[in-house]
Formats: C-alpha cells, structure tokens, sequence
C-alpha cells in the first residue's frame, strides 16, 4: 500500500509540475552551488570507493565558469497556482483512500476477532457439555 502511494504521489508530481518553463527551474547562488559540491564531494568519492571502484569519478567534473543563477522567482502566474492546488488535491484524495484503507483493515481484524471469540465459545461449550 506504501509503495503505491508513493508511486501516486510520483505520478502527480509529474503530472503538475513538469515544466518546460525554464524560469521556474531553481538553481542557488553560484557560492551555494559550489558549497554543496564541495560538501558532498568525500561522501560522493567513499560512495566511488566502495560501490563502483572501476571508475574514475563518481559524477563528472562541473564546469561552473557559465554557471546561470536562478534564485528569485519573478512571477508567478496563474496556471502555477492550479498546478499547485491540484497537486494538494491529489494528495488528500490520496491519503483519503489510504484512510478507507485502514478503516477496513481494522473492521476487518474486529470482525475477525468477533468471529473467532464465537468459535472458542461454542468449542468451550461443546467440551463442557460433552463431559
């Protein structure tokens, strides 16, 4: 069930917010680029060592000297905020469904219960009245 939902969410994602919009693509301040690479660089070379020892580098150089900032969104247009508000919609249609879901499984596992609390009822008093 896990995992469907998070397929739901995948799908839903893709189906509002892939953009071709070059504008709305996010790319941090050239000095913050260059941080999170320099962070992430002994962990993506340990990655390297103990996973994929035959290559060279993990991920090729990147070469930041036409690095094109984009940190500021300067407009916000309307078919941003559907996008946005059908993407909110598909994730509470979504947890709904996960909700019946669980609603049922615990009724399910109550029922069971019952079911089974009647059994052992009716075989004590077979027990009891065949003795």
């Amino acid at each position: 069930m896990f995992d469907e939902k998070l397929r739901n969410y995948s799908k839903s994602l893709r189906e509002h917010f892939t953009l071709t919009d070059k504008s709305l693509k996010y790319l941090p301040p050239k000095s913050v680029a260059l941080k999170y690479l320099e962070y992430f660089a002994p962990s993506n070379e340990w990655v390297r060592e103990h996973y994929f020892p035959h290559k060279k580098t993990l991920f090729p150089p990147k070469d930041m000297t036409n690095y094109k900032e984009n940190n500021h969104l300067t407009t916000m247009k309307e078919e941003y905020w559907e996008r946005i508000g059908g993407f909110i919609v598909d994730i509470v249609d979504s947890q709904n469904e996960l909700n019946k879901y669980k609603r049922r499984t615990k009724r399910y596992k109550r029922i069971c219960f019952a079911f089974s609390s009647v059994i052992l009822v009716i075989l004590v008093t077979l027990v009891i009245f065949n003795n």
